[in-house]
């Protein structure tokens, strides 16, 4: 445990050295609360806002900006009217005939798949 006497004794001889360090700090600590004053009457200097009474704060409209609505993105269909039947226009745009190559790639990744699926069955 640490005694009065090793304290005082302790303080004696680097009695130089703590009052330096202490300074340090506290000159340390200055300066910091004196720039935090400083940055927080910079940021008073700015445009302040209007204050209701009631302490809301309110924004004028030219400062306030939203963007146009809808926002639409291009070259996306959302949605389309379903009808009874197509025309050949709408067949050709919507509706593709599957390959024989594209059929084989899909039987072949939906074998695999299978396989993998079995090999784990004990």
């Amino acid at each position: 445990m640490i005694d009065r006497e090793r304290i005082e004794d302790f303080v004696e001889l680097h009695r130089i050295q703590l009052v330096v360090s202490l300074s340090a700090v506290l000159a340390i600590l200055a300066l910091i609360i004196v720039l935090s004053l400083a940055s927080g009457d910079h940021q008073g200097k700015h445009k302040k806002l209007k204050q209701s009474p009631g302490g809301n704060v309110t924004i004028k409209a030219a400062d306030f900006w939203l963007p146009s609505e809808p926002l639409q993105v291009p070259g996306i269909q959302l949605f389309r009217e379903p009808t009874s039947k197509w025309s050949p226009a709408e067949i050709k745009r919507w509706y593709t005939v599957p390959d024989t190559e594209a059929l084989g790639e899909l039987r072949s990744a939906g074998k695999k798949t299978v396989d993998e699926i079995l090999e784990s069955v004990p």
